[in-house]
């Protein structure tokens, strides 16, 4: 499985189901454990810890050939999400209790996708995303300032994008490459956000948030009967992506996360087929370092 870590990335969104052999379902449960620390940005030059917590996802997909030219495919994925708890000890513990801020964000996706054979080498595929998004963020300790002890919930809200892209292949030497363009998606966000002094209650104004447009290339080859060179190139379009609540707007005029780069993700791999039911595989991936400074509430940059 490879890593898309880029901002709030998590699935790839990869739509390799679309091009399975005959009829294919599959269905996977991750369970994630990774690593982030860094260093605060202040003179004492403390060391965060690990602040990003465990999290697990159910993904699913089925594709059925309805004809010899036509594929049809459902994937269940989760597109992006952020699951931060920073350590107690540092600027993002509350001044006055043990708080501490944490950022909570999951979207789930189904993707319907049609494929339309050309020929036996050249092929279009186009299809529609529906997604949705909710999150809860508390912002606790001395790096917020007169912020500490905000909070602020985002309700569950539903919105649609689409797809298209095309492929060529060459089956007798295992050659694929795919080329899919996704859409943003809106998302007009109920908000809830309390300043420590009290609830404001939901604004009659959404939080509108636009999930970037991206776009995947994925490839392979054969190298020998059995075994196969894969890879990918995904570029997602970060800069520009801001979340900003309207009261939090109204009382400092910044957003509650905000990126200004866009970000660039390779992976490469080769798997091998040992028999009819075994089939093993190593990835690795790389993604761009964009340096500075990150973002508290989606503090990554580069893996």
């Amino acid at each position: 499985m490879a890593a898309h870590g880029a901002a709030l990335d998590r699935s790839g969104q990869s739509i390799t189901t679309l091009f399975q052999q005959g009829n294919y379902a599959e269905v996977s449960l991750t369970h994630v454990q990774p690593e982030l620390s860094g260093v605060e940005a202040t003179a004492s030059g403390r060391q965060t810890g690990n602040i990003v917590r465990d999290y697990r996802t159910i993904s699913g997909a089925i594709k059925f050939d309805l004809d010899p030219q036509i594929s049809f495919a459902v994937i269940l994925d989760h597109p992006c999400g952020a699951n931060v708890q920073y350590n107690r000890g540092t600027i993002f513990q509350s001044t006055t209790d043990d708080n501490v801020t944490t950022v909570r964000a999951d979207a789930e996706a189904l993707t319907g996708l049609i494929r339309y054979k050309l020929t036996d080498s050249f092929s279009l595929h186009t299809g529609i995303k529906g997604q949705q998004i909710d999150a809860a963020v508390a912002l606790r300790g001395a790096a917020f300032g007169g912020l500490d002890g905000y909070d602020v919930k985002f309700s569950r809200d539903v919105g649609f994008g689409f797809l298209v892209g095309g492929t060529i292949e060459a089956p007798e030497i295992g050659f694929r490459l795919a080329l899919t363009y996704g859409t943003k998606i809106e998302h007009r966000l109920p908000t809830t956000e309390s300043f420590g002094f009290g609830t404001v209650k939901r604004n009659p104004d959404p939080t509108i948030v636009h999930t970037p447009q991206y776009a995947n290339l994925d490839f392979q080859i054969g190298l020998a009967p059995g075994t196969l060179l894969f890879g990918s190139l995904r570029a997602v379009a970060w800069d520009g992506f801001d979340i900003t609540p309207p009261a939090l707007f109204a009382a400092s005029k910044s957003a509650l996360v905000s990126y200004s780069n866009d970000d660039l993700t390779y992976s490469l791999g080769i798997g091998r087929r040992f028999s009819s039911s075994w089939f093993g595989a190593v990835e690795g991936g790389y993604e761009i370092r964009n340096g500075g400074f990150v973002s508290i509430l989606g503090p990554t940059d580069g893996f």
